[in-house]
Formats: structure tokens, C-alpha cells, sequence
């Protein structure tokens, strides 16, 4: 059923219910139908987008790359797509790759909580066990939660970083 969305191009059905599955914790079925997707040989950026979002959360970056890097190529300045590309790097070991995508996913973006966000991401990738990178990266959530309170994001993410300190 998925794949027949993806084929037929509602890319938004199927959007969804990739987002449904993974929410609901299948993700081995999110990825076999992303790769579905992929056999098609269709490009659509939503579809490679998300799918490439799913392969970067499973670990399985070496489906996430073309995906990821197609999306970026096709919409470059997006911030979001550029941060999933500083992801991307930072989880393969191409730091210094990774610290160029993340200032440009922070330059492109307009909003200062998000920003915020965008840089304790950074810290959190790049510097994982560094425990004063990790107090700076706790400082930018707390910065963005004060600009924006309701931050689901932040939030969540600051609750993650608090339990490894």
C-alpha cells in the first residue's frame, strides 16, 4: 500500500504514514518501505527527504547520503535539509565537513530559538564527550527555551542532554 503511494505520487500519504510507523516504533517497516521507495528509481524531495531522515536515524548512512545529498542539491538553502546534511557528516566522521553544514544550517535559518537549537545540536554531535561542550550545548537550549518556551523540540532535547550529565 505504501509503495503504491509513493508510486502514484502522493507523496503525501506517504509521508505520513512513514512518520505513523516510526512514531509507533516500526522502524524496520519505515525503512523497508522507504526502501520500496528507492527501487522505484522516482525522485520526489519529500519522499527522499524523509526517507533519508529515517536511514540517518536507523544508522544507515550510507542510504541516507544520496538521499540527503540529492534533497540539498535541490533545495540549498533550506536550513533543515543542510542540518540533516551536518547529521549526516558528524555521524560519519567528516567533522569538519559537519561544522561547515551546521553554520550554514544556522545561517539560513531566521529563527533565533531554532538557531539556538542548531548550534546545541552541533555541540552535542560533534563533542559528544566533552562535558564542557556539553554545559554550552545545555546553555543553548536553555537560551532557545527562554526565547520560545513551547519548543517541543528543544525541550525534548534538553531532557536527553540532562540525563547524560
Amino acid at each position: 500500500l505504501q509503495t503504491d503511494y509513493a508510486k502514484n505520487g502522493n507523496s503525501i500519504v506517504f509521508v505520513s504514514l512513514l512518520r505513523a510507523q516510526a512514531r509507533n516504533g516500526k522502524m524496520n517497516e519505515t525503512i523497508a518501505a522507504c526502501e520500496d521507495y528507492e527501487a522505484t528509481g522516482m525522485f520526489r524531495d519529500q519522499l527522499d527527504w524523509t526517507c533519508g531522515k529515517f536511514y540517518l536515524q536507523a544508522g544507515k548512512h550510507q542510504r541516507a547520503e544520496p538521499l540527503i545529498l540529492r534533497t540539498v542539491e535541490a533545495f540549498p538553502r533550506d536550513a533543515w535539509r543542510r542540518l540533516d546534511l551536518a547529521m549526516l557528516h558528524a555521524r560519519t566522521g567528516r567533522r569538519e565537513e559537519a561544522r561547515t553544514e551546521f553554520e550554514e544550517a544556522r545561517r539560513l535559518e531566521r529563527l533565533p530559538f531554532v538557531r539556538e537549537v542548531m548550534f546545541a545540536l552541533e555541540l552535542i554531535e560533534l563533542y559528544p564527550h566533552d562535558r564542557e561542550r556539553m554545559l554550552e550545548a545545555r546553555r543553548h537550549l536553555e537560551k532557545a527555551l527562554e526565547i520560545q518556551p513551547r519548543a517541543a523540540q528543544a525541550k525534548q532535547l534538553l531532557d536527553r542532554l540532562e540525563s547524560r550529565l
